[in-house]
């Protein structure tokens, strides 16, 4: 079975290259598979970077647990007193833009997110992740450059942007958000009309980035 190395955040390890997060140099582990709990699902990450860790608390017995990125979106994993891993979120989910000031004064002013990080990651990058109140799941607002383009190339980070994010955001009152989307200036994509499935519709951000918005 597949094991995570304990190796604690900023601890060098044996490696092709070192990554950075937030000023920290961190080990990248580079193909790491990781199993579920039954040993049946293999996930691979390649650049699998820790970027915290919270270490186990023998009071309450809670198990260890690690956040990775892969390059694209992160994943919290914990491990417990057996070895046994365990996948129990998602972390990031990431969204490309141009610039990531006017990315952030536009999901937080016009869509009402709210800032959950927003730390140095290299000279030319930020990590800034917003999220809907009291939502999980993250959306990473990342600016790629050739070194670190948070996909498969440069090339498809760049063709990402103004494409459907694939992410869906569940709302009370479809109308009334849209109206209020309107209000704040919010490109609409696709009004909200009844369908089988419950009412949709889709909205861009500042980049043209698109959202499914269904109630």
């Amino acid at each position: 079975m597949g094991s995570i190395p304990s190796t604690p955040v900023g601890h060098s390890i044996k490696t092709s290259k070192d990554a950075s997060y937030a000023g920290v140099a961190t080990p990248d582990l580079g193909n790491t598979s990781i199993f579920d709990t039954k040993n049946t699902t293999r996930l691979t990450y390649r650049r699998l970077i820790i970027i915290k860790e919270k270490p186990q608390d023998p009071r309450r017995n809670l198990p260890h647990h690690w956040l990775y990125w892969n390059g694209y979106n992160s994943v919290k994993v914990q491990v417990n007193d057996k070895g046994d891993v365990m996948l129990t979120n998602i972390g990031t989910i990431t969204v490309q833009v141009t610039d990531q000031d006017k990315a952030l004064e536009f999901y937080t002013q016009k869509l009402g997110f709210e800032t959950r990080a927003d730390m140095p990651m290299g000279p030319e990058q930020r990590w800034i992740e917003v999220a809907p109140p009291g939502a999980h799941t993250r959306i990473l607002l990342y600016k790629a450059t050739s070194e670190a383009p948070g996909a498969d190339s440069y090339e498809a980070a760049k063709t990402s942007i103004g494409k459907s994010t694939g992410m869906v955001l569940e709302v009370e009152d479809i109308e009334a958000t849209f109206a209020k989307l309107k209000s704040n200036g919010v490109p609409i994509k696709e009004e909200p009309q009844k369908q089988p499935w419950g009412w949709w519709g889709e909205f861009a951000d500042q980049d043209g980035n698109t959202y499914g918005v269904h109630q």
